[in-house]
């Protein structure tokens, strides 16, 4: 006989909302934010982020693992 214990594997994201925006002393055509990923679970967490086709935001990477 097997017992197992299935335990769900959360990522969480260090700000769930992003203001984009410049600065006034900002003289660049671009701008960015670092997010960070978390898994607090017993095991690695994948992601894939969901990009429209516009290209006007890019994320990198797009997909990866989270370590546990």
């Amino acid at each position: 006989m097997v017992v197992a214990n299935i335990e769900l594997v959360k990522i969480e994201v260090s700000k769930p909302l992003l203001k984009m925006g410049f600065t006034d002393d900002n003289v660049e055509m671009t701008t960015k934010e670092v997010i960070k990923l978390t898994n607090n679970g017993n095991a690695p967490g994948k992601f894939k982020w969901q990009m429209n086709n516009s290209k006007n935001f890019t994320i990198t990477p797009e997909e990866g693992v989270v370590p546990s």
